[in-house]
């Protein structure tokens, strides 16, 4: 592969990684508000959310690292990445949605 060609890969992969990076990290700290003392589960239909929330944070971080790896190690960039990325990030914001719901309603029961 030429440097052109190579310069031309990074350059159409770096918005994504730094996307992906940057859910990531806002994922983090969506967790960590999660789990704060302000979002305790007050009842059981609560806790049940709580549950479904912390393990869905947690695979789509999984799936966020997962792909990054993938991005970072290979040359090429095919389609499927570009459709992966897009699938993550429509479940990120799905998150955020619920998040923002159940943070809605715990500041109700607090």
């Amino acid at each position: 592969m030429n440097k052109s060609a190579t310069l031309e890969n990074k350059s159409i992969r770096q918005p994504h990684f730094m996307r992906l990076n940057l859910m990531n990290r806002e994922l983090t700290r969506m967790l960590a508000r999660l789990h704060s003392y302000q979002c305790e589960p007050c009842t059981s239909e609560m806790y049940d959310k709580f549950l479904r929330l912390n393990h869905d944070g947690h695979s789509l971080q999984d799936t966020i690292e997962k792909i990054s790896k993938v991005l970072d190690s290979t040359t090429k960039f095919p389609k499927a990445i570009l459709d992966e990325i897009d699938a993550v990030m429509q479940r990120y914001h799905g998150y955020q949605k619920s998040l923002t719901s159940y943070l809605s309603e715990a500041i109700i029961h607090h």
